[in-house]
């Protein structure tokens, strides 16, 4: 579910998943032509908060973009997280969504 503003800061997705996918809440609080932050926050399977960066550097004739994820897990997700790293659950998530990222501003670029 979307709320808040409609992009830029302030925007807000919610999501309720399978098992896999969990539940959680994510919003832009920065955002910049150089860098967009993320508030990342799961409720299940385990709570964990988390900032996630993208950071925007000119590259040839288009733009790099590479995505940090910074927090800290508590609790059984402490535990969790030693045996699963986090990039390990969510990398694979935000490769596809950097592809589709790229695609859109390319298929923008040329249209």
């Amino acid at each position: 579910m979307y709320s808040g503003f409609d992009s830029g800061v302030g925007a807000r997705y919610e999501w309720q998943g399978n098992r896999k996918a969990g539940a959680g809440s994510m919003e832009i609080t920065r955002s910049s032509a150089e860098r967009v932050a993320v508030d990342l926050h799961f409720t299940k399977p385990f709570r964990a908060n988390h900032e996630i960066e993208f950071v925007l550097t000119p590259a040839g004739h288009g733009t790099s973009v590479d995505w940090v994820m910074r927090g800290n897990n508590t609790g059984v997700g402490a535990l969790f997280a030693k045996v699963m790293p986090t990039e390990k659950l969510v990398g694979k998530d935000f490769d596809r969504g950097l592809a589709r990222l790229k695609r859109a501003a390319e298929s923008d670029a040329t249209g």
